[in-house]
């Protein structure tokens, strides 16, 4: 709330971005900085955001404020990729919301210095190397440099190049001398940073002290190789490198050059020569050059003799491998492009070397050079193809290295969208001239839509010529000005038409006042198309642009300025603006007058006591004088108040006295000075001193009473006046109440003053204070804190209650305390949680608690006491809660697993109200106890039921549950009993045979509960199904699974089983597969083709048992692997490949296979060494005429020789009579076509095509012919008479002979109506024997033949007839309002145009008339319903079209009363003018008229003349006088009635002024009056004032009078500054025009500041700015100071100049700008100045990081905070939740400062109530801050000293858990099994102690059983909070004992043999029996049956034989131990 009432007291400021985010690029591992700047009140909060999801610091990110720039910085230190986003900043507070964002992508590496030299040093004369290696991404820009002059180009001088082998940038300095020694610099730059590092260069007198880069290198790579470090920069000798050519900077720069820039150079360099670079000679230097190949590509190889080159040898694609990196690979290959048609396609590729070439083909074609343009830079390879066509689309290009290494991509050429090729222009056109706008598309028949500034042109003309379209505006106008478009669907065209014409103002300078010592600026707007010349005269003399005088100024928008500087009286005057272009000249003028402002000189402040007489006095100045008013406060001074005089003491001085002043007086006064030249304000204060209150007994700090009784405060005061007395609470004014709650008392005697609180309350708490007032001031007593308290009472009882199970128990209770009581729930001393299921609420307002129990349950039996208390005591009541429940599951039975003949046990809780009944069930039946099954028990104490059925077989799995019942209702608990097996095996593996290459399957059948997971293995290895080799299927119903193993090979041999397991037991299977295979090859030889110089593969595949070895034979000679033929074999797949093959490699290969088994086995087949067509030079394509032979060539080469086919048009030619195909050369192939037609005309395809490949030759026939002329065309038009004959003639020429089309329109004429003929020579006609209008059109010719085609001009063929009356119109005479028809009958064509007109003007229906015109008839009607006298007179029936008119003219003669068609109007007229009125009068018969004067008949005579011609009658007044003004009246009369019309005639007369006023000049604080005489005017003129040509009302100080008879008066009291050069303008104005008289006011000033400086604290980092004000006539002129030292413009300093206001802005001041600042303003008339003292301070900030801290109940804190500030802060320390109250020392708290201004608070023994945030604040004169720590004091959680451990215990035996903890206070532990299960104390199962000596929790397990496993725990408890212990687990066994022990036995033979064993174990033992040490099996004649679940095993021997007699061992084995016993089996032989 207070929070909310300060930001109610300031102006809310929205948050504001002065500093934006910018998208940036920043490398990987760099550090990424992002800057804002943000303003608002109050301070934003910031939220950050990347990708739209909130982010915050962490250990690489860090947000940073700097309060002193109000700057956020966000930094990502070691920026990944990762952190590529857009990042967001939003900045919020309660004026709104801001957001800026950018993108910032992470990528690429800083670039850096691998290595570099720190010197180099060369003998004089000899060569200096400079070098570096550098890396970064993208790569780095590399530049040399000494001092600030770069090198950029080679020299004979200087050589830049880029070393590849060395991969370092090397610079070069030939001819090296001591003035090329000193310090060299070398800059790497990439978008993420610049890096520079110096090189110094030294001359040396001997060898071995030269160094140079590049032997550096070389012996770094020495080193290297050899595991040695890096070079001694002091000890390196010279060496030799490549030359460069000079203005050569190298490979490396070019290719740098061509990325960048997408541009390319081919240029040849010569073969690197190794050079001497000590002792080179200089004629040597311009042969060096860069080590890259020749313009052919092929790189160079020789001897390296260390120095980096060798001579260079050309080699072939054989010897690639010896280049130094070994075979030449692809490293990037080309990739598809697609491109528009006519456009370039580039293809690029890298590969692994330097120095190789490339072969481009296009379509297995090489490339044209006239369109391609090849480069190759370093190990760049680019083919750029230019002019691409449709024709070329998904054509193949290929980059080849060698016959085997090539790269390919696709060229899709699309085609061209459409597009304008030529784009309108601006056109200027001169107004009148015509105007053609072009443009040129790039596809024909486009219709193109027009607009001119946006609008569409429907009413077009266009031409188009192909694909040229003009726009024709056939004579310009204004109105064709503007942006004309020409648009396609999306594209479009602009151009602008200016219309050019003579200049326009728009708008003429307006006159001006110029006040002396200021400037005026005269403005004229100028349109003019072309650009005027424009210029301004004064006084008729051009003026020129100064800058002390005239600024002539213009702008874009057609604005032209004179700006006249530091008026004077010489610039009075008349000024003019000329305006000149090439058409014409205009011009306009204005008038400036000269004045000065009024000025304010002196008005002082005035202090006076109370009672005395305040002298206000203003002195002041102006030219002309101003006028002056006096103010207080802003209000007009009142004139009805005796004590306030105001007197004019002289002409400049004005005086205010206020006698016997009062509190009232007291204000600001000021004076308002105005004349024609400006206004002037100035104001003084005048201060009436009283007597200042004070307290002379002030308020206690705290006071307390009691809820329902009085509180009284008071203080006692004086002051005078006597002052008043207000109360606050919680800083709001108190008011006395109706109900006399709060009540005021004032003592005058006592001076006291009292604040009564009757019957206090709660509301009444709060900070109270009071405070005295008078006009002297106000004083505020202390602050005092009421407090009102009430102990707890109970008002209401709680009752004690009796509540069903589930449903809903409420207590409640009333209590009346205050402060409002703490209300505690207790049950068992413990406060009740919401977990437990209790709710409790209270209402503050009216003292109700209630306890809420949902769902009530017997746990919630028992007492529960409520407890109020607060700081005015503890009151507490208790009450009972009786629970009646049904019954209640504690603990639910949980499912059950045991083997078969063990025991089980279900164990459930219930509790229930009254006592349940309970029910066990079996599957849904009643079970009881029976004796050895079912044994059914109770544990009363535990409230636990318990069924146990004892030795579970199978048939016990099932369902069983527990049901309870009481008479509130029943519940049931279910679990699942699992009897469970080991399993075995009903069928088990067998041993077995399989062929090779089979799929052979095992099958088993398993049977156990659960059911068993099988699991297979080979040689004990587990096998997994992998879909191709082994397919498992799982076992399925009846117990069966299957292995099936596919392709079975000699690996597969090997030993199977089978192992069966589930959670009982385990059992296994085995059996063994035998692989068998004879020898044979599954896969032979296969005769192979293969290309020259390509690979050969040859492959086969044999099988067979044991595994064969393979030979290779070739001619029957066996093959050995070498380089050439390489011989592998992986598994049985072997494979012969002969690398690079040629002819001699040819021949029967043989593959031999044995394996000494038998004989061996062979495959052979045959290879043929073969080259792909190709085409030998270059066909020529072939022009033929028609009729002509032509012969076109191609030659072929390739082994097969290839078969050739010819194609046209990509369909196989045939050969024929005419067209032959021959061989007449080898290999020379010839298409013969004689008597060569039009339509051979084509590109014809040369196929070659063996099985190696195919080529195709393209070659081009051109038959050519003769396109048809016009030699005689159509004409443009012709008309033809209707029913007359037409005939079109054209003559046409061409061969072959063209053929012709006629067309009308677009459509071709085939009808029979057309008579269409030909002379047979040139002349081709069109005949249309009876013409009729349907024939009218555009007809043309179309001639064509196989050159071509050609159009005829179009002419237009028009039908006409012109119009002939068959029926003429008659005349009519008819009375006024009858009906009149006339009708005739017309024959035209085309259709004719019916007007009827009347005095040469249409008859419309708005007359009454009604025409209709029947085209089919050519019958036309013309009626009038009504007639009248107007309708009389001559009718005309015109018929018009194209062909001609006719006219018909008819009488309609209407009879009727005088009818006046013209009335008289109403005249105005200059007085000794003429004036005329006029009337028309109509009437049958003619009426006579006459004149009227006010109703006086008129006389003609010399002065009145009356005139009559036919219709219209004229009176006519001369030389008209005032006395001629009147109503006149003209009168219309026959014999059949009269009519009159009026006129008023109004005599006017232009105003005349008696004299000017002429300009003045007074001083400042004068007055003027500008007085004149008005004289006549009719009407009577308005008087109007203008001040500097803008309409002037007047005011308080100008006074406007004007007289009934004329006399006008301006007076202008006490002038100031505004009037001067105020040109003021008197203007009489009726409606016959206007005069006017002038006057400028000139107004003089002293100098003076109005406003002088002030001493300023100003915060450090933010803007001074300090201000004056000057006055003074002249214009002043400023300067400023520091410390006595002239300030300029800087970035620091700022100075400013607005009119009289002067600024100097110190931006972000800091401590060196603290000192004196002067302003010193200068005029002629002296100099003046002011002066302040600028402080700089700054605001407390917190140093470092404050750390929270967190102490131990007891022990002692000690917080620490740092601040720093100018001047030094005060420190106060805060409890977070009293930041009214600060903290002060005391016996347990210490606050003290340490040297280094840190402060610290010290409290010596912590509480936990002393848990809380402290807040230190900082505070000085420019602001405060605080800091805040955490302060926290913990309890001692509880520690596990010792943690569970696993145990292993023995069944049946005991065995503990313990742990070892400690807390404080001491902690309560809970057990755990299995997370969920507690552990009670009243399970009989267990034993809880706690050893408190040792802090040792003991968990006993009194009798270990196996449902006792699993995972054990503890939870660890105090006050401080809990601890969770590790997991335990417990696990019971038992070694395996005998129970029953096998007997020995002896036994005949053939009969049957038994041995039985019973072993007790847990988990159950696995049990086998072994005969003589080895495992028993059924195929020996043992049988084993085994129950896991009694241990029972048994060994039966059904028919016994001698071989099993021996020894006999049963073992039975289990995780614990094992133990055996071994018995004698003896057999008797029947023998």
């Amino acid at each position: 709330m207070l929070i909310q009432n300060f930001l109610s007291f300031l102006a809310l400021a929205p948050p504001n971005f002065t500093k934006t985010l910018t998208d940036a690029v920043f490398p990987i591992g760099g550090i990424l900085k992002a800057i804002i700047k943000v303003s608002g009140l109050p301070l934003p909060r910031l939220t950050w955001l990347k990708d739209g999801q909130i982010f915050d610091e962490n250990e690489r990110i860090s947000i940073v404020f700097d309060p002193r720039t109000l700057t956020w910085t966000l930094t990502i230190s070691d920026c990944q990729e990762s952190d590529t986003g857009v990042y967001e900043c939003r900045a919020k507070n309660p004026g709104g919301e801001k957001v800026t964002q950018c993108k910032i992508t992470v990528s690429g590496e800083a670039p850096t210095f691998i290595d570099s030299p720190e010197k180099v040093t060369c003998l004089e004369g000899q060569t200096a190397v400079f070098g570096c290696c550098v890396s970064g991404d993208p790569y780095p820009i590399v530049v040399w440099s000494k001092g600030k002059k770069p090198f950029t180009e080679n020299t004979q001088k200087y050589a830049l190049y880029y070393d590849d082998e060395l991969d370092a940038h090397m610079f070069e300095i030939n001819e090296c001398s001591k003035a090329d020694t000193g310090t060299y610099s070398v800059t790497i730059q990439n978008v993420h940073g610049t890096v520079t590092k110096t090189v110094s260069c030294f001359t040396v007198t001997q060898p071995e002290e030269v160094i140079d880069y590049k032997s550096v290198l070389r012996r770094m790579e020495a080193l290297a190789r050899d595991g040695q470090g890096g070079p001694d920069w002091g000890k390196l000798k010279k060496g030799k490198a490549i030359g460069k050519g000079p203005g050569d900077p190298g490979l490396q720069y070019k290719l740098k050059h061509f990325e960048l820039t997408g541009e390319g150079q081919v240029k040849q360099f010569e073969q690197p020569e190794a050079v001497e670079l000590l002792g080179l000679p200089p004629g040597e230097l311009a042969r060096r050059r860069s080590r890259s190949g020749t313009g052919t590509g092929e790189g160079s190889e020789g001897d390296d003799d260390g120095r980096g080159a060798g001579k260079g040898t050309a080699r072939t694609g054989k010897d690639r491998k010896s280049t130094r990196l070994g075979l030449v690979t692809f490293t990037k290959s080309l990739a598809d492009v697609t491109v528009f048609e006519g456009k370039t396609a580039t293809f690029e590729t890298y590969i692994s070397e330097i120095e190789p070439s490339v072969t481009w083909l296009v379509n297995d074609q090489p490339v044209a050079n006239e369109r391609a343009q090849i480069l190759s830079v370093g190990k760049t390879r680019r083919l750029v193809w230019k002019d691409c066509s449709l024709k070329e689309d998904n054509s193949t290009i290929t980059c080849i290295l060698d016959e085997e290494t090539k790269s390919t991509a696709q060229l899709f050429v699309k085609e061209a969208p459409f597009a304008f090729t030529d784009e309108l222009t601006n056109l200027k056109v001169k107004r009148g001239d015509p105007c053609t706008l072009q443009c040129a598309v790039n596809k024909l028949n486009i219709v193109l839509q027009w607009f001119k500034d946006g609008q569409l042109i429907t009413n077009i003309q266009e031409e188009v010529d192909g694909f040229l379209h003009r726009l024709i505006i056939p004579k310009t106008e204004d109105k064709d000005k503007g942006v004309y478009t020409a648009k396609y669907e999306d594209l479009q065209t602009e151009g602008n038409v200016d219309v050019l014409g003579p200049p326009q103002i728009i708008k003429a300078p307006n006159d001006s006042v110029l006040i002396i010592g200021q400037s005026v600026v005269l403005t004229a707007e100028i349109a003019s198309t072309p650009k005027a010349q424009v210029s301004w005269l004064f006084k008729g003399q051009p003026l020129k642009s100064s800058q002390t005088k005239h600024q002539i100024d213009a702008k874009k928008d057609g604005i032209y300025s004179l700006t006249i500087l530091k008026g004077d009286n010489p610039d009075d005057g008349e000024y003019t603006v000329v305006a000149d272009n090439t058409i014409d000249k205009v011009q306009a003028t204005a008038k400036v007058t000269i004045c000065s402002k009024p000025k304010v000189d002196k008005i002082a402040d005035v202090a006076v006591n109370i009672g005395e007489s305040a002298r206000i006095q203003c002195q002041y100045s102006g030219q002309p004088l101003p006028t002056i008013a006096w103010f207080k406060d802003g209000k007009p001074l009142p004139t009805d108040d005796q004590r306030i005089v105001i007197t004019q003491e002289t002409a400049t001085l004005s005086v205010v006295t206020i006698n016997n002043t009062t509190m009232d007086d007291k204000g600001v006064y000021s004076v308002k000075l105005t004349s024609i030249a400006g206004e002037a304000e100035g104001k003084g204060n005048l201060n009436v001193k009283p007597v200042k209150p004070t307290i002379t007994r002030d308020l206690n700090a705290t006071y307390t009473g009691i809820k329902g009784e009085d509180l009284i405060l008071s203080i006692a005061g004086t002051g005078n006046p006597s002052p008043t007395c207000q109360w606050f609470k919680n800083a709001t004014e108190l008011t006395a109440t109706g109900d006399e709650h709060i009540q005021f008392k004032d003592d005058q005697t006592t001076n006291e003053y009292f604040l009564i609180i009757k019957n206090a309350n709660q509301n009444d708490i709060g900070e109270y204070q009071s405070q005295l007032t008078n006009a002297a001031g106000l004083v505020k007593s202390k602050k005092t804190k009421i407090t009102i308290q009430k102990q707890p009472t109970f008002i209401k009882k709680p009752e004690s209650i009796t509540v069903n199970q589930t449903e809903t128990g409420k207590i409640e209770c009333q209590i009346d305390a205050l402060p409002q009581a703490k209300i505690t729930w207790l049950i068992a001393g413990k406060p009740v949680s919401p977990k437990d299921g209790y709710e409790t609420t209270f209402d503050a307002k009216t003292g109700i608690a209630t306890l809420n129990i949902k769902n009530i349950a017997t746990k919630h039996a028992g007492s529960v006491t409520i407890k109020a208390e607060n700081t005015a005591g503890t009151a507490e009541e208790t009450a009972d809660i009786n629970v009646r429940s049904a019954p209640l599951l504690l603990k639910p039975l949980t499912d059950t697993e045991v083997l078969v003949n063990n025991d089980a046990t279900f164990i459930c809780e219930i509790q229930s109200s009254p006592q349940a009944t309970i029910q066990w069930l079996f599957n849904g039946k009643p079970i009881a106890s029976v004796p050895n099954k079912y044994d059914i028990s109770y544990d009363t104490k535990t409230n636990q039921h318990k069924l146990i059925i004892k030795s579970a077989t199978i048939d016990d799995h099932g369902s069983y549950s527990v049901q309870a019942t009481n008479e509130l209702g029943q519940i049931q608990t279910e679990a699942k009993l699992n009897v469970t097996n080991a399993p075995s095996f009903l069928t088990g593996l067998q041993d077995r045979s399989v062929a090779a290459r089979e799929t052979i399957e095992l099958i088993v059948q398993v049977a156990g509960i659960p059911q068993p997971t099988l699991t297979w293995l080979k040689a004990g290895k587990e096998i997994k199904a992998d879909g191709k080799k082994y397919s498992i299927e799982p076992i399925d119903k009846d117990g069966y699974a299957k292995l099936i193993i596919k392709e079975t090979s000699e690996e597969d041999q090997s030993l199977y089983s089978c192992v069966a397991k589930n959670k009982v037991g385990t059992n296994q299977t085995d059996g063994q597969i035998k692989v068998t295979a004879p020898l044979q090859f599954i896969q032979p030889l296969k005769d192979t083709d293969t290309l020259s110089t390509q690979n050969a593969v040859l492959t086969c595949e044999v099988q067979g048992i044991p595994k064969p070895t393979v030979k290779w034979f070739f001619n029957d000679i066996e093959l050995k692997s070498t380089q050439k033929q390489a011989i592998v074999a992986k598994q049985n797949v072997h494979t012969l490949t002969i690398n690079r093959t040629d002819q001699t490699d040819a021949g029967v290969y043989k593959a031999v296979a044995e394996n000494g088994t038998g004989t061996p086995v062979e495959t052979t087949c045959t290879l043929t060494v073969g080259s792909k067509p190709k085409v030998e030079g270059k066909p020529t394509d072939v022009t033929v005429s028609v009729e002509q032979d032509a012969v076109l060539e191609c030659t072929f080469s390739g082994f097969p020789k290839p078969e050739v086919t010819w194609y046209k048009d990509n369909t196989p030619i045939v050969a024929d009579t005419r067209i032959t195909t021959s061989e007449d050369k080898p290999n020379v192939h010839q298409l013969k076509l004689t008597r060569t037609q039009l339509d051979d005309k084509s590109a014809y395809i040369c196929k070659a095509k063996n099985r190696f490949g195919e080529i195709d030759a393209k070659i081009n026939l051109n038959v050519t012919s003769i396109k048809p002329v016009i030699v005689r065309d159509l004409s443009d038009q012709q008309t033809i008479e209707k029913g007359q004959p037409l005939e079109l003639q054209v003559e046409i020429t061409g061969t072959p002979q063209p053929q012709i089309k006629w067309f009308k329109g677009n459509d071709e004429i085939t009808s029979q109506d057309y008579q269409i003929s030909f002379d047979n020579k040139q002349t081709y006609t069109l005949i249309v024997p009876d013409c009729t209008p349907e024939y009218q059109g555009d007809y043309s010719v179309q001639a064509t033949n196989p050159g071509g085609t050609v159009k005829s001009k179009k002419t237009k063929v028009t039908v006409q007839k012109k119009p002939v009356f068959v029926k003429a119109p008659q005349s009519q005479t008819i009375n006024d309002g009858q009906a009149v028809v006339f009708d005739a009958q017309i024959d035209a064509y085309p259709q004719p145009k019916v007007t009827w007109l009347k005095n040469g003007k249409p008859l419309t229906p708005d007359l009454g008339f009604e025409s209709q015109f029947d085209a089919k008839t050519g019958q036309i009607t013309l009626k009038h319903k009504a007639a009248s006298q107007k309708q009389s007179g001559e009718l005309i029936c015109r018929v018009e079209n194209a062909a001609g008119t006719i006219d018909a003219p008819v009488t309609l003669d209407v009879q009727n009363t005088p009818t006046i068609t013209k009335k008289l109007v109403d005249q105005e007229i200059m007085i000794n003018n003429e004036v005329r009125f006029v009337v028309d009068v109509t009437g049958s018969p003619a009426p006579s008229i006459s004149w009227t004067k006010d109703d006086t008949p008129i006389q003609a005579d010399a002065n009145h003349v009356i005139e009559s011609d036919n219709l219209t009658h004229t009176l006519i007044i001369k030389n008209v006088q005032s006395t001629d003004e009147g109503k006149y009246r003209a009168i219309a009369q026959n014999v059949i009635g009269q009519v009159d019309s009026t006129g008023q005639l109004t005599v006017l007369e232009q105003p005349i002024i008696d004299q000017p006023f002429g300009d003045i000049t007074q001083p400042l604080g004068s007055d003027v009056s500008l007085k004149c005489q008005i004289i006549g005017g009719r009407p009577k003129p308005t008087v109007s004032w203008l001040k500097n040509g803008k309409e002037f009302k007047g005011d308080d100080r100008h006074i406007i009078t004007l007289s009934p008879e004329g006399a006008c008066e301006l007076l202008i009291k006490s002038l100031d500054e505004s009037e001067n050069q105020a040109k003021y303008t008197l203007v009489a104005k009726n409606k016959t025009g206007q005069k006017e008289i002038h006057s400028t006011i000139t107004v003089k000033a002293p100098l003076e500041f109005v406003q002088g400086l002030k001493d300023q604290d100003i915060l450090a980092q933010s803007s001074c700015i300090l201000t004056v004000e000057t006055n003074g006539i002249p214009k002043p002129t400023v300067k400023w100071y520091f410390n006595d030292q002239e300030l300029k413009n800087t970035p620091k300093t700022k100075l400013e100049s607005k009119q009289n206001i002067h600024t100097l802005t110190l931006q972000k001041t800091d401590l060196p700008d603290e000192g004196t600042y002067k302003c010193i303003a200068t005029n002629p008339d002296g100099t003046i100045e002011t002066q302040a003292h600028i402080s700089v301070c700054t605001k407390p900030k917190v140093d470092g990081k404050v750390t929270d801290v967190t102490v131990q109940i007891n022990e002692p804190a000690e917080l620490r905070t740092k601040f720093s500030a100018i001047p030094k802060p005060t420190i106060a320390w805060y409890k977070a939740s009293d930041m009214n109250t600060p903290l002060t020392p005391n016996d347990n708290i210490e606050i003290s400062e340490l040297p280094d201004g840190t402060s610290v608070l010290r409290v010596k023994k912590t509480e936990l109530t002393d848990s809380s945030a402290y807040i230190a604040r900082a505070t000085n004169k420019v602001g405060e801050i605080d800091s805040k720590i955490n302060l926290t004091v913990k309890e001692v959680k509880p520690t596990i000293l010792s943690d569970i451990t696993n145990v292993a215990a023995i069944r049946d035996e005991s065995a503990q858990f313990t742990i070892k903890a400690t807390g404080n206070p001491r902690p309560t532990i809970r057990w755990f099994r299995n997370d969920n299960e507690e552990i009670l104390p009243t399970n009989a199962d267990y034993t809880l102690t706690h050893d408190e000596s040792m802090d040792t929790f003991i968990l006993t397990i009194n009798k270990c059983k196996p449902e006792h496993q699993g995972d054990y725990s503890a939870i660890v408890t105090n006050s401080g909070g809990q601890i969770k212990s590790k997991k335990g687990k417990l696990t019971v066994t038992k070694t395996p004992e005998f129970l029953e022990k096998p007997n020995s036995i002896d036994v005949n033979e053939n009969e049957l043999a038994e041995f039985r064993a019973k072993i007790d174990a847990y988990p159950a033992a696995k049990i086998s029996w072994l005969f003589e040490g080895k495992p028993v099996s059924a195929k020996e004649g043992f049988d084993v049956q085994t129950d896991q679940a009694t241990g029972t095993s048994i060994l039966t021997i059904k028919q016994t034989l001698p071989k099993h007699a021996g020894k006999l061992t049963v073992k039975a084995d289990n995780p614990s131990g094992s133990v055996e016993e071994t018995v004698q089996c003896s057999v008797k032989s029947k023998n």
